[in-house]
């Protein structure tokens, strides 16, 4: 028995539930092929992002950075995630810490009756060297993310990566962990 279904629907007309935080290192040691890698990677996603994406980008080095805020983007919203790519400049030290902290934060101001999926995508070539630098505090922390319902996914950069934590917070975040070795692999 075969059986097709056939709608006048395109993908255009469809509506997403999706609320995504981009949380990206931008520390020192991302200089060069990683960030550009990483930067040809969320352009390709924000111009394929399902109509209806409540989208917001935090930035991490030492300091944390909200650089989109929450926001559902539209048409007229895309130049503007380009633009806050395009600012993301290497520097300071790696607080992944923090960067989860406030991506939890962005994910769990999007009503969850509102938002099916609620996703925090983890970005990082390095291992914690500011903020709170615990692993078992880390790893809490995507834990909570995932009891919020938010589900953290990571994408570890470059060749060194901290693969065991970057692996065990997509694990215990209901999330998967990636890796990304170039700027195709990225797209």
């Amino acid at each position: 028995l075969q059986l097709g279904l056939n709608s006048a629907k395109t993908l255009d007309d469809v509506t997403a539930s999706l609320a995504l935080t981009l949380v990206v290192d931008h520390s020192g040691s991302m200089g060069g092929s990683k960030m550009t890698d990483v930067k040809a990677g969320l352009h390709v996603l924000a111009d394929k992002l399902p109509k209806g994406t409540r989208l917001a980008i935090v930035k991490f080095e030492s300091t944390v950075t909200t650089i989109f805020a929450p926001q559902v983007v539209g048409p007229g919203e895309v130049a503007k995630v380009h633009a806050a790519i395009n600012g993301i400049e290497p520097s300071g030290g790696t607080n992944l810490h923090g960067g989860l902290a406030k991506g939890l934060q962005h994910c769990k101001e999007a009503p969850a009756g509102e938002y099916e999926v609620r996703r925090i995508l983890f970005l990082s070539d390095g291992r914690a060297s500011a903020g709170n630098t615990s692993e078992t505090a880390i790893v809490a922390l995507a834990t909570e993310a995932a009891q919020a319902g938010c589900s953290v996914s990571t994408v570890g950069v470059g060749g060194d990566f901290d693969l065991p934590l970057m692996t065990k917070m997509a694990q215990v975040g209901n999330g998967t962990a990636w890796f990304v070795q170039n700027a195709d692999h990225a797209k």
